[in-house]
């Protein structure tokens, strides 16, 4: 079956290429602690009579970070993409129930129609909007939402920054896309978990143990990030040059690369412009990563345009 053995083949190459690869990874080592993390605050949901019956929303986040790892390594961001979205509906459902913890037991014991009166996920959302809970206006938090929807929803357009269907290009930003999901919607997850634990029993075991920080995430998370901006801003100079604003491209991946560590920002000053173009063409050379492939848009404009 040729047909069916291509994508699986594929699949797997890619699985055991980025596993090799990831195996002293801060990224992997920030989801297993994440894991880790979840699986206790299970136990202690099971523990506690405010939370036992909640505690299957966690599992099920588990299950969905799971879903998303194996699907980044093996190269469907989007299946990735698709498993953090429920990740954000918990995470929101359960930003509902600390606003108001007589939900909880209302969202437990109600048929489908109430759910789908009084809990549907633009229900719930309008509540938190309505609390300032969420900030659901133009900021990325808002974006990201309105992003996991129109993946989700059928439509002739299609958009840049989201991930196609199927296998993704095995390139270096795209094969990232998961991994900025994952820990994107961890820290909404962890952060909803502590609202409520603090709403609802602010002296127990089961808040103390949601309130402690874990510095392995961070990091992670931190690392992501980096490469996240990276991304964003070679997508925003592409756009600048298609409106033939070369100048602003090239400020845009300049401020990146300082913002990553790339290149110093002492030589982001008219006098030192030679010793920053030396430096960008330095990091365009260098070892295939998210600051090089930027390096290598910017010495291209700045060869082509003078910058200008």
């Amino acid at each position: 079956m040729p047909r069916l053995a291509a994508p699986l083949r594929e699949a797997q190459r890619r699985r055991e290429k980025r596993a090799a690869g990831l195996v002293s990874d801060i990224r992997l080592s920030g989801i297993n602690d994440l894991l880790i993390r979840l699986d206790d605050l299970i136990i202690a949901f099971i523990d506690h009579p405010s939370f036992k019956g909640l505690a299957f929303l966690l599992r099920r986040s588990a299950a969905d970070f799971e879903t998303a790892l194996e699907a980044t390594i093996s190269g469907y961001s989007s299946v990735a993409f698709d498993a953090m979205r429920d990740v954000l509906e918990i995470e929101y459902l359960l930003r509902d129930f600390a606003l108001d913890p007589a939900n909880i037991t209302n969202w437990l014991d109600a048929d489908q129609k109430t759910l789908k009166k009084y809990f549907s996920p633009v229900k719930v959302r309008e509540r938190l909007k309505t609390a300032g809970i969420g900030n659901f206006g133009e900021n990325a938090e808002s974006r990201d939402y309105r992003a996991h929807s129109m993946s989700l929803h059928l439509s002739p357009h299609r958009v840049g920054l989201l991930p196609g269907k199927g296998l993704a290009r095995d390139r270096l930003f795209p094969n990232d896309f998961g991994f900025w999901e994952i820990f994107l919607h961890a820290h909404g997850l962890i952060s909803a978990i502590r609202s409520l634990t603090e709403a609802l029993a602010p002296e127990s075991e089961v808040h103390h143990l949601a309130s402690q920080d874990s510095a392995l995430l961070a990091e992670a998370r931190k690392d992501v990030q980096h490469t996240q901006e990276l991304y964003y801003s070679m997508f925003e100079a592409r756009n600048l040059l298609r409106g033939n604003r070369p100048g602003e491209a090239c400020a845009v991946l300049s401020i990146a690369l300082r913002d990553a560590g790339a290149i110093r920002g002492e030589l982001l000053t008219e006098s030192k412009l030679e010793a920053f173009y030396d430096e960008a063409i330095r990091v365009a050379q260098g070892e295939v990563s998210p600051a090089q492939q930027i390096a290598v848009l910017l010495v291209a404009i700045l060869n082509s345009t003078d910058g200008q």
